[in-house]
């Protein structure tokens, strides 16, 4: 009996001591480093995320350990500012404007600029960065006053590319916050030493799915009828070019200065940023709290239950919500329409006659258009069936009359533009091409960049190495491997 005992006694310390060493490795291996770019190691990427803004505090502290992070990494600051670089800057940031992290590229009929950047540009600016595969920590700042889509824009990109948001930062308020910190900026210029890092080296493509949206999936959601049933959420961040408080109530989605479009409108059943994007900011331009950014997205129906889309003019402002909602408030499935409206309102097989009453001014108050897709007619502002052929609508358009692409009957709130209107053809203007003739999916970029990704265009594929490791200090602090910035 005594030795019952003492062996059930044994085996409650030895279980214990299985139990200790368990939460012992748990919390080694949650700060330990990942074993590639694109593996968040024990934390998830939603975890990550949340480590995705970082303060003045903590970047100087990295720039006075000579650009290493606290496992003794090298760090990369990238300065996305598009001028004023020279005028002063963090030290050690390379400058790489943000409107490099584009390209012009077609996912179906439009050549339209700005979409993702393509595989090789992503390597050539990785390079220029110097990214080598032990600089895994890349923080984006700007001069802007926010912290706005010139460093959203390229964070989102590489994410989109398949960076873990473990290894890509955004300083919190950027330059001017960390100079009102009480740090110094710069005048002199940065080059790191040019590297040979691949977005092949991330050999991942699962992020591509998640975080962006082609002109063929968007057609495909509004068809499928998952937009009006409420299952799928798209948000419009196009502003007006005049004051929100005076767009007229019936046209709160029109962006009057978009001329490079032959129709202004909305998507059918997008919500409607209603918020000046000065609401997302404290007064440093910083983000707001998490709750707070959560409140203003819940006043306008944007809720986390539910994927939500984002777009805009040009897909820039699209980034800045994709980021909000995505990092700073933790909603999980966003993505970013990358063509947004600048791609959307090019694809219409309708133009209007020159008297027509459904040609877009700027006074603020305007006759519009809405497709009836039960009626298949369209509806103006007032009730009226408007139809095709008569004196306000003809066939024809930037389609040529082809309907397979036309976005006008999945838009609201339609009103043609003036500009293109007073041409009577609506000309093309490089490099935002129609090509009336495209009979793909919708999908090109998307195809295109996996291709790249797995070695089907360009140079031959690399192989991914061991990257290194992010803040905050870990138990198991590694060896430095070389300088940062």
């Amino acid at each position: 009996m005594m030795l019952n005992v003492r062996i059930l006694a044994v085996c409650n310390k030895v279980y214990s001591f299985f139990l200790l060493l368990l939460f012992f490795l748990f919390v080694v291996f949650s700060n330990y480093p990942a074993l590639s770019y694109t593996q968040p190691g024990f934390l998830s990427i939603e975890e990550n995320l949340k480590k995705t803004l970082i303060e003045p505090e903590l970047l100087n502290s990295w720039i006075k350990n000579d650009c290493k992070n606290g496992h003794g990494y090298p760090v990369v600051i990238v300065d996305t500012s598009p001028r004023n670089y020279e005028n002063g800057h963090i030290p050690n940031a390379v400058n790489i404007p943000w409107t490099e992290f584009s390209d012009v590229r077609n996912d179906g009929p439009v050549i339209i600029s700005p979409m993702v950047a393509a595989g090789e540009k992503m390597d050539a600016l990785l390079q220029k960065m110097g990214i080598t595969d032990t600089k895994t920590i890349i923080v984006f700042t700007s001069n802007s006053k926010n912290t706005d889509y010139p460093v959203t824009r390229p964070w989102w990109t590489l994410f989109y590319w398949g960076f873990s948001p473990k290894y890509i930062k955004v300083l919190d308020g950027g330059n001017n916050n960390y100079l009102n910190h009480g740090y110094e900026l710069t005048t002199t210029g940065y080059a790191p030493a040019k590297s040979q890092f691949s977005v092949r080296n991330l050999n991942n493509s699962a992020q591509m799915d998640k975080a962006r949206k082609s002109i063929g999936d968007m057609i495909n959601l509004l068809d499928s009828g998952k937009i009006d049933d409420g299952s799928i959420q798209i948000l419009s961040s196009v502003y007006p070019s005049i004051s929100l408080a005076d767009v007229d109530d019936r046209i709160p989605f029109t962006s009057y200065e978009n001329l490079n479009v032959y129709y202004n409108g909305v998507i059918q059943g997008a919500k409607q940023i209603t918020f000046p994007v000065d609401e997302l900011y404290e007064g440093d331009g910083s983000f707001k709290s998490k709750e707070e950014i959560i409140s203003l997205f819940s006043n306008i129906g944007i809720v986390g239950d539910k994927p939500i889309i984002t777009y805009s003019n040009r897909g820039n402002l699209a980034s800045l919500f994709f980021f909000a909602l995505k990092v700073v408030a933790g909603y999980d499935n966003v993505a970013v329409y990358d063509g947004s409206w600048s791609e959307w309102g090019k694809l219409t097989v309708f133009q209007p006659t020159l008297r027509s009453d459904y040609i877009v001014n700027k006074s603020g108050s305007n006759n519009f258009l809405i497709w009836d897709r039960e009626k298949s007619v369209f509806i103006d502002s007032v009730g009226r069936i408007v139809e095709t052929g008569g004196a306000d609508l003809v066939v024809g358009g930037t389609l040529n009359g082809s309907n397979i692409w036309d976005t006008v009957h999945l838009s609201s709130h339609i009103t043609f533009n003036y500009e293109a209107v007073d041409s009577l053809y609506f000309p093309v203007l490089e490099p935002y091409k129609v090509i009336t003739s495209y009979d793909g999916s919708g999908d090109e970029i998307e195809v295109e960049d996996k291709g790249y990704l797995y070695g089907g265009i360009g140079a031959a594929a690399v192989q991914p190495s061991a990257p290194a490791a992010e803040e905050p200090e870990g138990l198991m602090a590694l060896p430095s491997t070389g300088g940062g910035c």
